[in-house]
């Protein structure tokens, strides 16, 4: 989280900033901010705990 500033690399919030979350629906009036965050955590978290990184900005040359 907060990557490129001068709190880079925060691993906390206040819970209760979650349930501020909910409040943000997508186009399809369902899916929330929440959601959003929850599948970006796993797919971070999955990558670090594999050893394989799913940003394209992590990859290295080659060459």
């Amino acid at each position: 989280m907060n990557v490129g500033t001068n709190r880079s690399d925060a691993h906390a919030f206040k819970l209760d900033t979650l349930l501020k979350l909910v409040d943000v629906k997508g186009v399809d009036g369902k899916t929330t901010l929440l959601h959003f965050v929850v599948q970006e955590i796993i797919r971070t978290e999955g990558a670090h705990l594999s050893g394989t990184s799913q940003n394209p900005d992590d990859a290295k040359c080659g060459s």
